[in-house]
């Protein structure tokens, strides 16, 4: 597949420079594909890093600024979840283990950056299941 006739998200994650280039209508089709596949923002952070978001046009740029600011509201939000977990769980004595994004994050893996957060994912010994409900319930 040519990258002229590439799914423009796909063309967004690999050939980022080429976004420039793009029309209002491709722009109009990249935004609402990105949006919906929750990559919105993490095409915002690649032009940013290359210093190419200011170039952008100025009606998807405030998309993509927009989704950015969003993306990194939802991991501070997820965060401080994490941290109401931990503290809510410390007399417990159950280790608990984060999944997929929410471990991303806390690890600081560079697949978090951008990411769309809807819930946090842990895991816990089958036996202290019951507990940890409660627990988190209470808290």
């Amino acid at each position: 597949m040519s990258s002229s006739h590439a799914d423009p998200v796909v063309l967004a994650l690999r050939d980022v420079p080429a976004l420039l280039h793009f029309s209002l209508p491709q722009w109009e089709t990249l935004v609402r594909q990105a949006r919906r596949t929750n990559l919105l923002p993490r095409v915002a952070l690649a032009l940013d890093e290359l210093g190419l978001l200011p170039q952008v046009h100025p009606a998807p740029r405030a998309h993509l600024e927009s989704a950015r600011t969003l993306a990194q509201a939802q991991a501070d939000a997820v965060r401080r979840e994490v941290a109401f977990i931990d503290r809510a769980l410390a007399a417990s004595g159950v280790r608990v283990v984060l999944l997929k994004g929410a471990a991303y994050l806390m690890a600081g893996v560079s697949a978090s950056r951008g990411r769309m957060f809807s819930y946090i994912d842990i895991l816990v010994p089958r036996g202290a299941l019951a507990n940890v409900e409660a627990t988190l319930l209470l808290h």
